[in-house]
């Protein structure tokens, strides 16, 4: 005959190993009913109707969970999550607290989530903190690296972040698309492509890494190489302005004023409030002596 504890395994396989939320829930609900004072069953179930979108429901099943083990830290870390999900931003940190002070030692993930809310609150100083409290307890928790990366924005010290991430998980194109925007920002150009490239790399379809691949090796004068990389990012993207733009200017910096303006005119069609376009075809006009247009 199974116990409660068998239900428990068997429901913990079912969602976490095997995606199934319906037949897990079954489970919990089996050990509960079996015992009724299981609180890692209530937790288990709570975080169940958390992922089916049941909050309300799930607030309850963790309360009880709570209730019944008072230093249960993964039923606090699971509420907190429930009420982030329902705009209770506040409530959530309260609870992520709860979780930290009673596994102070453990559980990265929770100061994540929690950094994450703050960062959402614009209270970066305490996100930052709580950022680093993650990655004390969990050095090669490379999404930490990426989104204190992230808050830093244009500094040398996100490039550190983004480098940490990178070595931790090389895949991620993100982080290296970031690394290569805070370059580009500071005129490390060679380097900025060298970024672009692993982020084309890893996602051909990349086309922002494109179009800012473009960009850094127009301001290497290479700008042959970067009309085909905003080629590349319009073929992806043929709806962005900025593309297009980008694309009419090394035309324009080629002295191939009319494909310049076709680039313009394009631009303008995709968005007519755009002065940018407006003044870039100006500028190509100006040039063939054109001003009257």
């Amino acid at each position: 005959m199974k116990t409660a504890q068998d239900y428990l395994k068997e429901g913990k396989d079912y969602y976490y190993n095997k995606g199934d939320a319906s037949q897990a829930l079954k489970c919990f609900n089996q050990a509960i009913t079996i015992d009724s004072e299981y609180s890692a069953a209530y937790a288990e179930k709570g975080n169940i109707l958390r992922f089916l979108g049941q909050y309300e429901k799930a607030l309850e099943t963790l309360d009880q969970a709570i209730k019944l083990n008072p230093n249960f830290a993964i039923a606090y870390y699971i509420k907190a999550r429930v009420l982030y999900g329902i705009g209770k931003k506040s409530q959530a940190i309260e609870c992520y607290d709860k979780a930290n002070k009673i596994d102070i030692n453990n559980d990265a993930e929770a100061n994540f989530h929690k950094g994450n809310i703050l960062m959402s609150m614009n209270r970066s100083d305490e996100a930052l903190d709580a950022y680093e409290k993650a990655v004390l307890i969990n050095p090669n928790y490379a999404i930490v690296y990426y989104n204190k990366g992230n808050m830093l924005g244009n500094t040398l010290d996100a490039i550190e972040c983004y480098d940490e991430a990178i070595r931790l998980n090389p895949g991620y194109a993100n982080s290296h698309y970031n690394r290569g925007n805070i370059l580009l920002h500071f005129d490390r150009y060679e380097e900025a492509i060298e970024s672009y490239n692993e982020v084309i790399k890893i996602n051909s379809d990349h086309d922002g890494a494109h179009n800012a691949k473009g960009l850094a090796l127009r301001n290497l004068s290479k700008n042959e190489d970067a009309i085909d990389s905003f080629d590349k990012a319009i073929e992806l993207n043929s709806n962005n302005a900025d593309y297009l733009n980008n694309k009419g200017n090394a035309l324009r910096a080629l002295k191939m004023l009319e494909e310049s303006i076709e680039c313009y005119d394009k631009a303008i069609d995709i968005d007519k409030n755009s002065i940018l376009s407006y003044c870039n075809k100006a500028r190509s006009l100006n040039k063939l002596g054109r001003d009257a247009e």
